[in-house]
């Protein structure tokens, strides 16, 4: 194989742990945080992830909720989303931050569809 190869594979292995222990665990993402440009989920996302309760998608904007691509069929596949993820015994909690859901017109059904008990944090200010 070459090193590309291995890499991807590599990849593929960690990424498929992440799924079995979020699908062992059977948790869902707890909250999203969404907001405008300028107005602070950056820093609400840095602060969240100082907290060993917390467990913050592993990049800010996963931007699955606002993916068409991963909508088209009946059900998307959350497996995807949960890949972000990596998920620990200490976490008692899950979220993400990507601004654009409180701009796009699926994402908060979406949400819905996802985790009906899911909380969206919405960051506003002052121009």
């Amino acid at each position: 194989m070459s090193g590309q190869q291995v890499h991807v594979m590599r990849l593929y292995q960690r990424i498929r742990r992440r799924i079995k222990t979020i699908r062992a665990s059977n948790r869902k993402v707890d909250f999203v945080i969404a907001g405008m440009q300028k107005g602070g989920t950056t820093a609400l996302d840095r602060y969240l992830r100082m907290n060993p309760q917390v467990c913050m998608a592993n990049k800010k904007e996963v931007h699955f909720f606002d993916n068409e691509k991963l909508f088209r069929g009946d059900r998307p596949n959350y497996a995807i989303y949960h890949s972000f993820f990596d998920l620990k015994p200490q976490h008692q909690i899950l979220g993400e931050a990507s601004p654009i859901y409180m701009y796009w017109r699926n994402a908060p059904n979406r949400l819905w569809k996802y985790n009906p008990k899911m909380k969206i944090l919405l960051i506003l200010r002052n121009p």
